[in-house]
């Protein structure tokens, strides 16, 4: 059964939203991806639940974020 996301794609970015939603928890938990591609918001989706009463998880849900940093600056090295 297919992951149900909302927002909003691009259709240029189907694949990656079809990679995304391969990427989704089949169960609980819950995750958002939002592309910016020469200054035009082209994938903004959410998908999955954000606890445990099955609240969907949305695009403008909070959620912690630990050492993302060190990837994004591994890049510029």
């Amino acid at each position: 059964m297919a992951s149900m996301l909302s927002g909003f794609l691009h259709p240029d970015f189907t694949g990656v939203v079809d990679a995304f939603r391969s990427l989704l928890p089949k169960r609980d938990g819950g995750a958002s991806l939002a592309i910016v591609h020469r200054g035009e918001v082209v994938v903004e989706v959410a998908g999955g639940t954000r606890d445990e009463s099955g609240t969907p998880f949305t695009t403008d849900t909070v959620s912690l974020s630990f050492s993302t940093t060190k990837g994004v600056a591994s890049t510029l090295l």
